[in-house]
């Protein structure tokens, strides 16, 4: 049986209480095509840091933990110490171990630090390699540098930048989870065999009915700087002293989970539900009308899994990103663009959708049909179908 190595530090197994990860859905892929999957992981998981301690075979694939140093600080120097010893580690895995070599490596990226590593070693064994992009570093970097600094961002990265190109160069396919990472990276360097994959979500038959007496909002994700979480817990305030029938919901962990628990205490109108395993968000989305995509103004998202989630339950969009999700929302009428930090547009969006049940009813169905576009067993068939032709 031809061999298939997912190399990814980061991400979730399917024991540990989240949704499929991009790698769970691929290697469910390339197994019904015949295909053995190992995925090598790092030994604790990334948003919790719980330890990983024995390898798994699960149905579609087996795990193989790399020990790995732990880093507490997402952006920092022991970040970047364990992506390289992450490289190390596992290719002295696999000489030890004298696994058996697989013809194509799927790498993530971002893999700046341990991707040299890896690419060599697949070289020198006339193995594959196709780069997934999932996120842009340097550019994540950017959001954090204080704003004096980051009008020199481009040239401070530029070693990061290089490092990067240099190492999709050397790929012999790079599949970008959207159009806007495709299209930042392609504006660089010229990439022969590339495909747009999107992560998308599980699908649904039919539609959840939604009962319109009182109106749901909600917003599903990390609870971080990044994310603009104030502003919904401003717009709760606002639609109380309105006296309104709305309700928010925020479910999600993050650095500001305690601002948003304590302002559900004293605010009616808005429930904390805190980190909700899959089956029960599911549940909390099909009852909701409205989803949120906020996200601070220097935001380098793209295409974030919320945004699936939101459609295949039929919910609107409203969306403060740029790029591509702007762009779906508006050609497909599936939601509504506004200006990151503005609530006042926002709240007048949110007043014109409160007015027109019949607008709200009309936009769900749209966002319904559109999602099934996203499910994620079309687009992980698309990609392992594009690995296949590299071969």
């Amino acid at each position: 049986m031809k061999n298939v190595w997912l190399i990814n530090p980061y991400g979730t197994l399917p024991n540990e209480g989240w949704r499929n990860y991009r790698n769970v859905n691929l290697a469910e892929s390339f197994s019904d095509k015949g295909f053995n999957v190992r995925w090598f992981i790092a030994s604790f998981e990334h948003r919790t840091k719980a330890a990983r301690t024995e390898n798994i075979v699960f149905d579609s694939f087996s795990s193989e933990i790399i020990t790995t140093p732990l880093y507490r600080k997402n952006i920092s120097l022991s970040r970047i110490y364990f992506e390289y010893v992450f490289g190390k580690n596992l290719i002295s895995y696999v000489n030890k171990n004298n696994l058996e070599l697989p013809i194509v490596i799927i790498l993530v990226s971002p893999s700046l630090f341990y991707a040299s590593l890896i690419i060599n070693f697949a070289k020198k064994n006339n193995i594959k390699v196709v780069i997934d992009v999932l996120d842009l570093w340097p550019e994540h970097f950017i959001t954090v540098l204080p704003k004096p600094i980051k009008a020199f961002s481009d040239f401070l990265f530029s070693p990061l930048y290089y490092l990067r190109n240099k190492t999709l160069l050397k790929a012999d396919g790079v599949v970008f989870c959207s159009r806007d990472f495709e299209e930042k990276i392609c504006n660089k360097i010229s990439l022969s065999s590339k495909l747009v994959s999107y992560i998308g979500t599980e699908t649904k038959d039919t539609i959840t009915k939604k009962c319109y007496e009182v109106v749901h909002i909600v917003y599903a994700g990390t609870l971080g700087e990044s994310y603009d979480i104030q502003k919904i817990i401003d717009l709760a305030i606002i639609y109380e002293l309105k006296n309104k029938k709305v309700v928010f919901h925020i479910a999600g962990g993050g650095p500001l989970k305690e601002s948003v628990y304590q302002a559900s205490l004293s605010l009616s109108n808005l429930k904390f539900h805190g980190s909700l395993h899959p089956v029960k968000l599911d549940a909390l989305l099909s009852m909701c009308h409205i989803g949120l995509a906020s996200y601070a103004s220097d935001s380098s998202v793209s295409m974030p899994l919320k945004f699936y989630d939101y459609l295949c339950n039929g919910l609107i969009v409203l969306s403060s990103l740029k790029g591509e999700v702007n762009e779906i929302i508006e050609s497909k009428c599936v939601g509504f663009n506004y200006d990151a930090n503005n609530i006042n547009q926002l709240e007048g969006i949110i007043d014109s959708l409160l007015a027109d049940p019949k607008l709200l009813k009309n936009m769900s169905n749209k966002c319904f049909t559109l999602g099934k576009n996203y499910d994620y067993k079309k687009q992980s068939n698309e990609f392992s179908s594009f690995v296949i032709d590299i071969l």
